[in-house]
């Protein structure tokens, strides 16, 4: 039965605890206390009831900086949340199905700018053709960087409503495209603009599966390098079982309503389908961007770092690039990406930090951005 586990506190409660860690942990002078100071900062934002949950993991220079975590994982059976406590990361996802598909079109000279209909199967470049896309005129970037002019099934109602009142629903990815392509006609041309679309992630998700010729999840693990990296509690739900020893998953929930149980092949298929722990995406965002103590970089090849930082339409101040988000706030440079259930992840380039938090519902993703947004501001630019 879905249960309400909480409700969500107004936006004055938060000042104090936003204020505590702002002062102590994010000012430019680094003292013995930040640890404390944060575990006080998270543990009033789960007792002023933003989350059943909240987890924070800093990283300096790739190394451990703190990390913070309170609240109940599962509040029926009192399991306490931890750092190592996986999730559903959802778009958090993208980032590392980027990462694959920019080394696989490294190792194999294809350009970015190359027609996706080659990558495809006469099935699916069928769909796109029937609901008005042309696959000789999208390429692999437009896909990457939200540009092809795609529409997202994530925001048809038909979805919306199958995926919350059908909870057993299986999904194939095929038939997200259909439900893409049948929204209506293309946004706009490819390359002009900027639409953010899970179905593009579930195209490259396809892609990779072809080029390949293996499961999307083995191809993103090997590529994305997870066990040199030390991603010991990250793993595609559905596809791949839990890693020995990974703690039980989070209760996550949207306005109080236990989603955990959601099908997987909601959004399994690049958009989202990554299990995650708090450390294991600030490891992996800081191994994109600088380098890991476990295994260095993601990138072999260091020209695909500033590939993947490049491309991209600007829309409001923001450019989402390949796989990334990338901004300025105060002058700060911001690399980053967020999750549907409540994960972020930013990485500071110009400080060498990284800092991903999860908290387990929904609606606390408000109180998650106030805490990234108040981190940059004590960054100095």
């Amino acid at each position: 039965m879905t249960k309400r586990v909480t409700t969500i506190a107004a936006g004055r409660r938060r000042a104090s605890w936003l204020l505590l860690f702002t002062l102590g942990v994010f000012a430019p002078v680094v003292t013995a206390d930040i640890p404390e100071l944060a575990r006080q900062a998270v543990r009033e934002a789960v007792s002023d009831r933003d989350a059943p949950a909240m987890a924070v993991v800093a990283l300096r220079d790739g190394k451990p900086w703190f990390e913070v975590a309170a609240g109940l994982a599962n509040p029926d059976a009192h399991i306490r949340m931890t750092v190592d406590t996986p999730v559903r990361i959802a778009s958090v996802t993208k980032p590392y199905v980027a990462a694959t598909l920019l080394i696989l079109a490294d190792q194999r000279q294809l350009p970015l700018d190359m027609p996706i209909a080659g990558l495809l199967s006469p099935q699916w470049q069928a769909v796109l053709r029937d609901g008005g896309y042309d696959p000789l005129r999208i390429t692999l970037d437009h896909l990457l960087t939200h540009s092809a002019g795609f529409p997202d099934h994530a925001d048809s109602w038909r979805y919306k409503l199958t995926a919350f009142l059908d909870k057993d629903r299986e999904w194939k990815a095929l038939e997200q495209l259909e439900l893409m392509t049948a929204m209506g006609d293309p946004l706009f041309e490819p390359g002009t603009e900027y639409h953010y679309s899970d179905t593009g992630y579930v195209v490259l998700g396809e892609i990779i599966t072809n080029l390949v010729e293996e499961p999307l999840s083995s191809v993103v693990r090997r590529h994305a390098r997870f066990a040199a990296l030390g991603l010991s509690n990250t793993w595609w739900e559905r596809f791949e079982q839990a890693p020995g020893g990974a703690a039980p998953r989070a209760r996550q929930y949207i306005y109080g309503f236990d989603v955990t149980d959601i099908n997987a092949t909601t959004d399994l298929f690049g958009g989202g389908g990554l299990l995650a722990s708090t450390r294991d995406m600030a490891a992996f965002f800081a191994a994109l961007f600088g380098n890991s103590p476990a295994g260095g970089s993601v990138f072999q090849q260091p020209q695909l770092q500033a590939q993947m930082l490049t491309g991209g339409v600007t829309s409001d101040g923001y450019s989402y690039h390949r796989g990334v988000v990338v901004f300025r706030r105060n002058g700060t440079l911001v690399y980053s990406h967020g999750g549907f259930w409540g994960t972020a992840v930013n990485h500071y380039p110009e400080h060498g930090i990284t800092i991903a938090i999860t908290v387990t519902e929904r609606s606390g993703r408000e109180a998650m951005y106030q805490l990234l947004n108040a981190a940059i501001d004590e960054l100095e630019p």
